[in-house]
């Protein structure tokens, strides 16, 4: 399965730093758009004769819809333990992950949805899956810069791969703002490498925004970090161009 990978300039992604801080408010937009209870959205209900992995299913379900994530994580966690060849598995998955991220458990979640990510084969569970992945990824304020890039790369495969999911629409929205943060983090970066007289490194960072960002609103200005990074090693030739070309990205009339 395809993933979207970083590239590392200079000193890395987003600086190399962890991302803190960055997400709460990404999060709050996945869980009021995106991550609601699973029960509404994957299998029907259980028939009068259904066996005891559908029953634990169903029990976990309830207590989910109920607001009991401890309970239900028992009820899921016994379905993945006692019946893990069963039809429902990863449905419970994906109940139980979303029970572990509204107990504060982003880790755990994550992992569980990746591992539906890596084993299911049908487009409505991937899709829930690579979107709860990105929740439980960017719900979490010590997130790593490749952490965050593979939220950002789930995203894009509930875009680009599952455009009729429920899921397309608030995926894409996410993605444009976590792709903005990113890229500003980019330029904050770039910047303070000028400031250090760090020009190369400046200038390879720029171009690493513009490459991977190139509809952010951050490419103006990184396009001016260029321009003086090239000033300042004395490549005034090259220092025209894109300075030119920032001028001309300032002075190009809004769509």
């Amino acid at each position: 399965m395809s993933r979207v990978c970083a590239q590392k300039t200079g000193s890395g992604v987003c600086g190399g730093a962890r991302v803190t801080g960055l997400c709460w408010g990404l999060l709050l937009a996945l869980l009021v758009v995106g991550c609601t209870p699973v029960g509404s959205q994957l299998k029907p209900e259980s028939t009068p004769a259904a066996g005891r992995d559908q029953q634990l299913y169903e029990q976990g379900k309830a207590l989910l819809a109920a607001g009991q994530y401890e309970s239900a994580v028992a009820a899921l966690t016994a379905l993945q333990r006692q019946f893990p060849q069963s039809p429902r598995r990863h449905d419970g998955a994906l109940a139980l992950a979303y029970s572990q991220l509204q107990l504060g458990q982003p880790g755990s979640a994550a992992a569980l949805a990746g591992q539906v990510v890596e084993q299911a084969d049908d487009s409505a569970t991937l899709a829930y899956a690579f979107y709860l992945r990105a929740s439980a990824i960017l719900s979490s304020t010590s997130a790593s810069p490749e952490q965050v890039q593979l939220a950002a790369a789930d995203l894009q495969q509930v875009v680009q791969r599952y455009g009729d999911s429920r899921y397309a629409a608030p995926a894409a929205a996410l993605l444009a703002q976590l792709t903005e943060q990113l890229a500003q983090r980019e330029l904050q970066a770039a910047r303070l490498q000028l400031q250090r007289h760090e020009p190369a490194a400046a200038i390879n960072r720029c171009r690493y925004l513009i490459e991977q960002y190139p509809t952010s609103a951050a490419v103006a200005d990184a396009l001016g970090v260029m321009a003086a990074a090239y000033g300042e090693l004395g490549l005034d030739d090259l220092a025209a161009t894109p300075e030119s070309i920032r001028r001309g990205w300032h002075a190009a009339p809004t769509p």
